[in-house]
């Protein structure tokens, strides 16, 4: 027996030089970043929308979640593209044992039986075993191939959520750069009410010690004048909340630093053409991803389909046995053949499976069904969102002419005394509602449209990326 350890060591060594599985607990386990401190004074690089489209589709988690579930699904594809290959393998092994019949079958094999002695009580006896088998299924119904194919449906599956991933994160990205740049408008007209408010205060307080005013008019002014600076204080925090978004879709902690470039002049590039819903249907990765899932369950349909048709397969080994581990002489043994599997009856599960399969297909069709009433609607609505917007600019420009017309004859009769203070404090706040109006519209503008593109599959923001258009 001392003869079979070097080869079972080998065997061993053979063993320990595959690398064993990563630990998934230890290499799913996520990065965490402490917050770095900006040194004093170090200056942060502005970004520019089209930038941050192309980092967010870079950094976002979701995304490279989608990505890794691509990577997945072509490895199936290769697993199944492997089953095609011959296997061949090497297996070994050690047994002693006392039953009569173990120990007859490994004398037989070490070609050591002799007639004699006791069969009924032979003692210990032990057997050293080497094979080297191999086996190539040959035909299996098209089993494989049908595997093979959804395997390949399923990888473009995964491409087609990933884009429609990439197409929302675009907009998302688009529009909440946006909102930072409308909170940054929002700020400026506040400013200016602030401003106009103050001016006004003082005003005010020179002619109540002129004894022209009431002290009424001066609280007046000073509660208008808190307002206009709790606005300020409002379109701030609702930058930095914005800020606070975009840092998220971008794949960046809360505490990081991100500033926008100041770049108010931005536009999203306009729609143009009017087969909207036809670009719709055959841009966005949704529909693609529906059809796709149709194919799938007709490959399912065929899979079990299989299950009716016949398997051949060949087989092959080379054993070799030994008492004492030397392998050597003639004791070794070779096995070949060929097997054959055909279904004959199986109480019915195989039409089952057939008919499950069936009904997926119609399940998906409906889906595809669903998913293309979904896109033109989304679209329908997005024009009627953007004409409406619009709109809105056209209106809330001539309503600020008006307020800031109306606001300069108040200002004139009440520095004459024929107006009262709080006539003016209204034109005033009807131009500052104005004004935020028209900044509101002008940014719902690019909003919509942004949001259009999006409902369209053709999401960008003017430059091209890694995605092929931003």
């Amino acid at each position: 027996m001392s003869r079979v350890i070097p080869v079972f060591a080998v065997l061993l060594l053979l063993a320990c030089a595959i690398p064993p599985p990563e630990d998934p607990t230890l290499a799913t386990l996520p990065i965490v970043r402490l917050p770095v401190e900006e040194p004093e004074g170090a200056a942060v690089a502005p970004l520019a929308v089209p930038d941050a489209v192309v980092l967010a589709l870079k950094n976002n988690p979701g995304l490279a979640a989608a990505a890794a579930r691509i990577a997945a699904a072509d490895e199936a594809i290769r697993a199944v593209a492997a089953s095609y290959l011959p296997r061949l393998g090497l297996s070994g092994g050690y047994a002693h044992t006392t039953d009569p019949v173990q120990v007859f079958m490994m004398q037989l094999r070490q070609r050591e039986l002799r007639m004699t002695g006791d069969f009924n009580h032979p003692g210990a006896h032990g057997n050293a075993r080497a094979s080297v088998e191999a086996s190539w299924l040959l035909f299996d119904g098209g089993r494989r191939s049908a595997g093979e194919r959804m395997a390949q449906l399923n990888s473009l599956v995964e491409q087609g959520e990933r884009a429609a991933i990439a197409n929302e994160l675009k907009a998302a990205v688009i529009s909440t750069c946006l909102a930072v740049y409308e909170a940054r408008e929002f700020s400026k007209v506040a400013d200016k009410s602030v401003a106009l408010v103050s001016e006004q205060l003082r005003i005010a307080e020179s002619r109540f010690e002129a004894g022209s005013a009431q002290r009424s008019d001066v609280l007046s002014v000073e509660v208008r004048l808190a307002e206009a600076r709790e606005e300020v204080v409002r379109a701030r925090n609702a930058g930095e909340r914005a800020l606070t978004a975009l840092r998220g879709l971008l794949g960046m902690r809360a505490v990081e630093p991100l500033v926008l470039a100041d770049d108010p002049g931005f536009r999203v590039p306009p729609v143009l053409g009017e087969n909207r819903i036809e670009t719709a249907l055959s841009s966005r990765p949704e529909v693609g991803r529906g059809m796709r899932g149709v194919e799938m369950a007709l490959a399912g349909v065929n899979l079990k389909e299989a299950d009716r048709r016949l398997m051949l397969s060949v087989y092959g080994s080379w054993d070799f046995d030994e008492r004492d581990g030397t392998f050597g002489g003639n004791r070794e043994s070779r096995t070949g053949g060929f097997r054959v599997d055909l279904p004959v009856f199986e109480g019915g599960r195989t039409d089952a499976e057939v008919a499950v399969a069936k009904a997926r297909v119609r399940e998906a069709k409906e889906l595809l069904r669903s998913v293309v009433l979904m896109v033109e609607s989304d679209v329908r609505r997005a024009e009627l969102d953007l004409a409406e917007a619009e709109e809105r600019v056209r209106v809330s420009e001539k309503s600020e002419e008006r307020a800031e017309e109306a606001l300069s004859m108040i200002r004139a009769r009440y520095e004459s005394g024929a107006a009262t203070i709080t006539e003016y404090l209204d034109a005033e706040t009807a131009l500052t509602g104005a004004r935020v109006r028209g900044v509101a519209s002008r940014y719902q503008v690019e909003r919509a449209t942004a949001d259009l593109r999006r409902a369209m599959g053709i999401c960008r923001a003017g430059t091209e990326d890694a995605e092929g258009g931003a």
